[in-house]
């Protein structure tokens, strides 16, 4: 898997990230969207522990969805967090 991006990146799965980061969401996908330091989270939208409308009372706004149209559930959805 690689990435390409000017911007500095986490990836929740715990692949690319430092140790501190991993000692403090240990996974937790649910408590980094909310807390988070971030400004876009890009997730599979079967994996999106939360509701569109518990999202943007969050503070996201969607900003794309790609559909996978061969597989239902695997669309990738973009956020964009509102300071």
């Amino acid at each position: 898997m690689g990435y390409f991006t000017d911007r500095p990146l986490i990836e929740t799965g715990g692949l690319v990230n430092n140790y501190e980061f991993l000692e403090k969401y240990k996974g937790n996908d649910s408590e980094f969207v909310i807390e988070g330091d971030y400004d876009y989270f890009v997730h599979r939208k079967m994996y999106i522990l939360f509701s569109n409308a518990k999202m943007e009372e969050l503070g996201l706004i969607l900003v794309k969805e790609i559909e996978e149209p061969r597989k239902e559930g695997w669309n990738i959805q973009i956020w964009q967090k509102q300071n």
